[in-house]
């Protein structure tokens, strides 16, 4: 039984057959407040440094992550809630059609397990969209945080640790037997290198944050810590190749990663929210390193 009927903009109608899924009304939902945090916040930061030019900021990147979910979320919604998900039959007559003229091979094993993936896989579709957005947000905040770390980074002294540690590998590289050289070298090699990871950039600049810092730290560092993980979990098919078991350290984000297990919420917003959070953290960075430049916070590239 219909449940409703609308009358399009141009004239046209269509029969709304079930109701809306409220689980995925709410992951909409919060994707939009995400999304109009981020635009607010975008257009503040443009106004502080006076940029009208096509430029990109974090948050820009953040509002345009959740693009990517919001059209993937909201177009499925309005095909599931139809009557045989509306003209998606008619669509893949459309594709065959085409595959006939184009003569490319449309294997029917593709055709006949589509109904299997709008039934059953659906769960599975959600939370892989979830951890691309999850890879792509993390990546904008590596990049923003790293610029934020190449100029500050000058301004103070090294610390020395390297080379500490440097010297106690050479001393273990002195006093390994001979079979076992080869290891300790590569060790003071790989130590003695100038890479630096997104996570040690991040870490640099949560290390250098003044008392104006008004948040949890403890709690941010343990946010970021959980988000990487969760990120790096793209590189294993989705699970965790950590042999520790991770849970977000904030009340209000049920979400946990254990060793050799997929990103486990009881609710998708979740991660919405735990990206709120990052937000949140790389504002409060910004308000303290607003002095370092346009060019720090604004790619103009």
């Amino acid at each position: 039984m219909d449940v409703g009927k609308c009358v399009g903009t141009h004239g046209g109608s269509y029969s709304q057959g079930f109701e809306f899924d409220k689980n995925q009304v709410d992951r909409i939902l919060h994707l939009l407040v995400l999304k109009a945090r981020c635009l607010r916040l975008d257009d503040a930061l443009r106004i502080h440094f006076n940029n009208t030019e096509p430029a990109m900021t974090f948050f820009g990147a953040i509002s345009l992550a959740t693009d990517n979910l919001l059209l993937a979320l909201m177009n499925d919604e309005v095909a599931a809630c139809m009557n045989e998900r509306g003209p998606t039959r008619a669509l893949i007559e459309s594709i065959k059609n085409a595959a006939r003229k184009k003569e490319v091979e449309l294997p029917k094993l593709a055709i006949d397990d589509l109904p299997d993936l709008f039934s059953n896989r659906t769960n599975f579709i959600i939370g892989s969209s979830f951890l691309d957005f999850v890879v792509g947000t993390y990546s904008a905040f590596e990049m923003f945080m790293g610029r934020i770390y190449q100029q500050l980074r000058p301004m103070y002294p090294r610390s020395g640790k390297q080379e500490k540690r440097i010297e106690k590998l050479i001393e273990k590289y002195n006093n390994t037997e001979a079979e076992e050289k080869q290891e300790a070298l590569r060790c003071i090699i790989k130590a003695g290198g100038d890479f630096v990871s997104g996570a040690e950039k991040i870490d640099f600049v949560m290390s250098k944050l003044s008392e104006f810092y008004t948040r949890d730290i403890t709690k941010d560092r343990g946010t970021i810590q959980f988000y990487a993980n969760v990120r790096n979990s793209i590189h294993n098919l989705g699970k965790s190749a950590s042999t520790k078991d991770f849970r977000h350290p904030t009340k209000g984000v049920d979400l946990t990663l254990l060793s050799g297990q997929p990103l486990f919420s009881h609710d998708y917003s979740d991660i919405t929210r735990l990206c709120g959070d990052i937000v949140e953290i790389y504002l409060s960075v910004f308000a303290i390193n607003a002095n370092l430049g346009i060019e720090t916070f604004i790619l103009t590239e």
